[in-house]
């Protein structure tokens, strides 16, 4: 009897661990993960030494575990398993899976309009979404957009047509009427629509359906009088909309698409995105003033010597002041002591990768070793890290921090104030500057190193994935003089970057 009753608390460890494990399947999206990374799939060398995949079934997850994936969503209404569940069932591999002749499962197109509807009805969720967006209204108005068309675009697929219409016919008024649109946004926004527009006309046969896309396209090619971007555009290209047929459209054959056009803003001729676009993220703006490192301000003295400001004589290296941004008209300009702990730039070159201002907040380094936040008292109102290195650089992004202490880069959460060491590695003395992070598990970085071959500073950018502990690094080696610092285009790691060579292995 003794015996028996022993095997009952093991009996009771093994029910709880299977209802954990249960738990996990039907409230998380862990079996949408683990269908994805079994979809089989061929790599793709290319000659340039990128690798691309070739999925045999683009329905793959949507059959294996598409209805599992409803149901967990059902239970569990959270921002992650509403992506994932509307990540099976997109427009994208509805096109390319039915491109390559795979067949769909019967409810596809249906749950696909479902769960398009819901991510374009429900918005970006701050600190719910597997994603970052950066704390700027213009690129959420971006991110609202492109929501909007690929819910466009599945009611279209699903022979929805006129709500279809009605709806792209609403996101362009957004952004004609929308004053809060800036004028850049208005441009990327006008030219994320060719999305939606190159699909309805290359496959629509109604004859009036493709004159409405036309009309549509006239019709914001008027708002190019308006928008010296779209004018600049038109004038370089000699359209806006170019219409390719169905195959270049699925394949991403049509001109605008290819590298070195406008895409995200980058210009042709294959210019690297300035220091204060999307890439270059330090901020250190705080209402009508600045944070800069004392150490910066000596370097640039004779500009604020030009412009008449009070307190450079009492500048010291390596602590913050706060800095008139433009002095008022008929005043003079300020530079007053913000705190007197030690906040070390590390580069004299202008920013300061240790202290950035996001929300009200300073986040700074304090000591080379004590991630700390001040108010605009110069008083610290928490303490977030604290090590046994040197840390270099940081980036807020969002609900999340980026830094990098020693050779190791970590991840901070500031819901949580809990920090993992994400990747190891880095030579910290070639370490330049984060750049912008895509999503909460993948960052990106630039470093400045030498080679024997070269007399010149040469650049590397890095990306590293989280997850899937993915990196990839190119490098840029000028041939026989030294130039500015380049910055990788838009998703520099995932094709070709006129500046940023592959790495050999």
């Amino acid at each position: 009897m003794k015996k028996r009753y022993r095997l009952i608390p093991v009996i009771a460890i093994i029910l709880a661990f299977a209802a954990g494990i249960l738990m996990t399947v039907l409230t998380t999206p862990v079996m949408g993960y683990i269908a994805e990374n079994k979809s089989p799939r061929t790599e793709i060398y290319h000659d340039d030494g990128s690798i691309t995949y070739e999925y045999k079934d683009r329905f793959y997850t949507a059959k294996k575990v598409g209805k599992l994936m409803q149901t967990v969503y059902k239970l569990n209404p959270s921002q992650e398993n509403l992506e994932m569940v509307s990540g099976i069932y997109s427009p994208f591999t509805y096109i390319n899976g039915t491109y390559k002749g795979n067949t769909p499962p019967a409810d596809f197109l249906k749950s696909m309009v479902k769960y398009q509807k819901l991510v374009y009805e429900k918005g970006y969720v701050e600190g719910d979404s597997t994603y970052i967006v950066p704390s700027n209204t213009d690129i959420k108005q971006l991110v609202k957009l492109n929501d909007g068309i690929r819910y466009a675009q599945a009611l279209y697929l699903n022979g929805q047509i006129e709500d279809s219409e009605q709806l792209v016919e609403h996101l362009i008024n957004e952004i004609k009427e929308n004053s809060s649109w800036s004028r850049d946004n208005s441009f990327t926004g006008y030219l994320s629509l060719r999305d939606y527009f190159y699909l309805v006309y290359s496959t629509a046969e109604n004859v009036t359906v493709k004159k409405w896309v036309l009309d549509t396209e006239a019709e914001i090619e008027k708002q190019a009088i308006k928008s010296s971007k779209l004018s600049e555009y038109i004038e370089r290209h000699g359209y806006l909309f170019s219409n390719p047929d169905y195959e270049s459209y699925v394949t991403n054959n049509w001109p605008e698409a290819q590298s070195g056009k406008y895409i995200n803003n980058v210009p042709d001729e294959n210019q690297s995105v300035e220091v204060q676009g999307t890439w270059f993220v330090y901020e250190n703006k705080y209402g009508e003033n600045e944070i800069i490192n004392g150490t910066n301000i000596k370097n640039q003295e004779d500009f604020y010597r030009n412009l008449g400001y009070e307190g450079l004589d009492e500048i010291q290296d390596d602590r913050l002041y706060i800095v008139n941004i433009v002095p008022t008209p008929g005043q003079i300009g300020k530079i007053k002591l913000l705190s007197d702990c030690e906040v070390h730039p590390y580069f004299s070159s202008g920013f300061d990768g240790t202290c950035q201002v996001v929300d009200k907040k300073i986040y700074a380094v304090k000591n080379r070793d004590e991630i700390v936040v001040f108010n605009e008292k110069g008083e610290i109102t928490m303490s977030l890290y604290k090590s046994d290195g040197e840390i270099k650089a940081l980036l807020v992004d969002n609900n999340f921090m980026w830094f990098l202490c020693s050779d190791k880069i970590y991840r901070l959460n500031l819901m949580t104030n809990e920090a993992e060491m994400i990747y190891e590695g880095v030579d910290f003395d070639e370490f330049l500057c984060f750049l912008r992070p895509i999503t909460n598990h993948e960052i990106q970085w630039l470093e400045v190193f030498r080679t024997d071959k070269s007399k010149f500073e040469c650049e590397r950018a890095c990306y590293y994935e989280v997850n899937e502990k993915h990196i990839i690094t190119k490098e840029y080696i000028p041939d026989s003089q030294p130039q500015e610092t380049l910055y990788p285009v838009w998703h520099w790691y995932a094709v070709e970057d006129p500046n940023f060579k592959e790495v050999e292995s």
